[in-house]
């Protein structure tokens, strides 16, 4: 076959893994904020989305990933 380069390629994947912890992200079992930080509450979630990841993939596929961005989603004055 062919070689092809991937130089100056960006490679985007999606998975609903973490979906739960960024569905309930911040919120206590009762629906009330936890934290009034955003930052830290992202923090929070991004911390139990990596342990799911480490959980589901090998350790040979998430060494090669550079990033790993969690879903935020806007809120109503965005």
């Amino acid at each position: 076959g062919r070689g092809v380069s991937f130089k100056n390629t960006l490679i985007i994947m999606t998975s609903n893994i973490g979906s739960t912890a960024i569905a309930k992200g911040g919120r206590s079992n009762f629906g009330f904020m936890i934290a009034e930080d955003n930052d830290s509450s992202y923090s929070a979630i991004k911390a139990l989305v990596m342990e799911e990841l480490k959980a589901y993939f090998r350790p040979e596929l998430l060494n090669r990933i550079d990033e790993v961005v969690v879903f935020r989603s806007l809120e109503k004055a965005q």
